[in-house]
């Protein structure tokens, strides 16, 4: 494998000496990779805690016991399925400290003998992983990409999208969730104008979700479409992948039309969006396979952002280069769950998975960054310098 590395690096030296110590750095940290820290999948905020005691350290003592329950059992059904809440695990005592790695005070007020206050709670993954996988529960391991709103409200022939009165755009935009999905609600800027008219998104017009979506660091957009007829709405759920191009139904719902009606059917889109997320998602207790991809190579900045992004794919268990030349890397990956969960993990993370490389090989699995313009970034060339005009 060095001897591999070291081939590489020798020819890289001589198209670009600065790059041969850097891709062999590289490629000698990419053997060893570990997944990125998931503090923010494993972090649990807005808390509230209340503790009793014989004194204000007793009394602190109590509130985070009861707070690091409450954290965990909300950490266990956010990474989890509904259907699978009976057969979550508990833990409590010194297992349950074991669990957190730390916790935040978001505000409190301190008596001599009560605690109350707001915490956040973060918990060490490997070992709320391990507990899952004793319990044999299934559970996911990577957080979805945001995910943009576009809610038309249609009362008539003229659908609104920016423009007021516009209630059911109100109403994601109230919206709380703190689940694994996080919902991007445009405020209508000037720049949300001249993005996307309500015209097209009700089209799926292709150039505009597009255009929106890259304001906004997205790649999925939601198209929700309230039609108003009498005291109800017949809401239109669509879901339009801007990388792919294809779009494909969320789902159909009925809704009244008061301001509570429309919050609750907004947070039941939500809720249901996200669970179809996580069963699509989810890896099944103790599940892995391994799967050798090749990776084409443009440029030492292109390999570094592809190393980065397979870091933060917390389904892959480990990796090892099996080749590896200035055009090309093979790389066998160990991973959890199946080829599809995969795909879309490494979604997640701007990096796409596909079948069948550029010789038309139906059996080759490849690599490629996704939003990224380095492979399409012109070579530099000695261009002859212009002549002054006479």
């Amino acid at each position: 494998m060095r001897d591999r590395i070291d081939c590489a690096q020798r020819t890289l030296s001589r198209l670009c000496p600065e790059a041969g110590a850097a891709i062999l750095a590289l490629c000698l940290g990419f053997l060893t990779i570990a997944p990125a820290s998931a503090a923010d999948l494993y972090r649990v905020a807005g808390v509230a805690v209340d503790g009793r005691g014989k004194s204000a350290k007793a009394a602190k003592a109590a509130a985070i016991a009861k707070g690091q329950k409450a954290a965990l059992g909300r950490l266990l059904q956010r990474l989890t399925l509904r259907r699978d809440r009976k057969r979550l695990p508990t833990a409590k005592g010194k297992a349950l400290d074991a669990l957190v790695k730390s916790h935040e005070v978001e505000n409190q007020r301190a008596g001599s003998r009560r605690y109350r206050g707001r915490l956040a709670f973060v918990f060490h993954p490997a070992k709320v992983r391990s507990l899952l996988r004793k319990a044999g529960v299934s559970f996911v391991e990577t957080g979805s990409k945001p995910v943009l709103v576009l809610a038309v409200w249609q009362k008539g022939d003229l659908p609104v999208l920016w423009d007021d009165p516009n209630p059911w755009r109100d109403s994601w935009r109230h919206l709380s969730h703190k689940g694994l999905v996080e919902y991007l609600r445009p405020g209508g800027s000037l720049k949300d104008v001249r993005a996307v008219s309500a015209e097209q998104a009700l089209k799926l017009d292709a150039a505009a979700l597009a255009a929106i979506a890259q304001s906004y660091g997205a790649s999925t957009v939601l198209v929700a479409q309230a039609a108003v007829k009498g005291a109800t709405a017949e809401i239109l759920v669509r879901r339009y992948n801007t990388v792919t191009g294809k779009p494909r139904l969320v789902g159909r719902y009925q809704s009244g039309i008061s301001e509570a009606a429309l919050s609750k059917t907004a947070a039941k889109i939500a809720t249901e969006y996200e669970e179809s997320w996580k069963t699509a998602n989810i890896v099944p207790a103790g599940a892995t396979s391994t799967l050798t991809v090749r990776a084409p190579l443009r440029g030492l900045s292109y390999w570094v952002r592809l190393r980065d992004g397979l870091r933060q794919v917390r389904l892959i268990r480990r990796q090892r280069i099996v080749s590896l030349t200035p055009a090309m890397a093979v790389i066998q990956l160990g991973h959890a769950g199946g080829v599809r969960q995969l795909t879309e993990a490494l979604r997640q993370n701007d990096i796409e998975l596909r079948k069948g490389g550029a010789d038309g090989d139906a059996e080759v699995w490849e690599l490629r960054l996704l939003n990224t313009g380095a492979d399409r970034r012109p070579e530099k060339r000695n261009l002859p310098k212009k002549k002054n005009a006479e």
